[in-house]
């Protein structure tokens, strides 16, 4: 299990801005509405959802990603 030391909101960046300097992002965390496409440090796109409505769940991923391209409601990326 990652030790998350604080969380921050992701925001899209434009094409070749992202993640590449300051602290290593180490999870993601989506609250019911929420959602955002992100590339993971192997340049893969990953559509990430918490679902809405009756099926809406907060949803935690660790993962390390490189880049955000889109971004619905205000999920955070954690360090």
């Amino acid at each position: 299990m990652a030790e998350f030391n604080g969380a921050r909101g992701l925001t899209a960046s434009g094409a070749g801005a992202g993640f590449t300097t300051g602290v290593k992002t180490k999870g993601i965390l989506l609250m019911p509405g929420d959602s955002c496409t992100v590339k993971d440090i192997y340049g893969n796109i990953i559509g990430l959802t918490s679902g809405s409505g009756a099926n809406a769940v907060p949803f935690l991923l660790p993962i390390q990603i490189s880049e955000c391209t889109a971004v619905t409601g205000s999920p955070k990326y954690l360090f």
